[in-house]
């Protein structure tokens, strides 16, 4: 997409470029496009056994969120079409995932790989914001039983496991708080 741009200068003063530079999506369509070629240049019957995916010769299928995905191999079509950013995900974790068996325990974001380098970003990003749904737990649950979550009674005001690939749940604890004693949601 080509659009015409301007700067907007601290004191208030307006620089207006009237020229054209070229807008890139870096951050969705630069990682669809990289591991779109890395996926075709895949090993498809190793990267299924590693990853715990079923191919068939033609495709990968696999769920992300608890929904199908088809996965065409060389050419990286999706059936259904989805977001460049569930295609990118999908795609690394083909090229570069592995299937681990469930120990037994989850990890926090900050114990696994790089994750303590992030761990202040993803509190604030998406910890806290998370947080802020304990004013509405009911609705919260609600929108999470749609999206296929399942519900597990006893921790938290309400609580869900979400699989988000193969063998990659993610747990949803969440506190709402008191208002009365000043306790925030959590």
């Amino acid at each position: 997409m080509l659009r015409k741009f301007g700067i907007r200068l601290d004191f208030g003063a307006e620089v207006c470029y009237t020229g054209v530079m070229d807008i890139t999506n870096n951050k969705e369509g630069r990682p669809l496009a990289h591991f779109s070629s890395v996926f075709a240049g895949l090993d498809a019957f190793e990267a299924a056994r590693r990853c715990g995916a079923a191919f068939d010769g033609a495709a990968f299928e696999l769920s992300l969120f608890g929904r199908a995905v088809r996965v065409s191999h060389p050419s990286a079509s999706f059936e259904p079409d989805g977001p460049a950013a569930s295609k990118s995900l999908l795609l690394r974790y083909l090229a570069e995932g592995r299937l681990t068996p469930f120990n037994g325990s989850f990890l926090a974001y900050r114990d696994v790989p790089w994750g303590s380098l992030y761990d202040p970003n993803f509190q604030g990003r998406c910890v806290r914001r998370f947080a802020k749904f304990g004013r509405d737990v009911p609705r919260w649950s609600e929108c999470m039983r749609a999206s296929g979550a399942r519900a597990l009674p006893g921790r938290g005001d309400a609580a869900f496991d979400w699989d988000v690939l193969p063998g990659l749940t993610v747990r949803w604890i969440l506190w709402s708080g008191d208002a009365d004693d000043g306790i925030a949601p959590s």
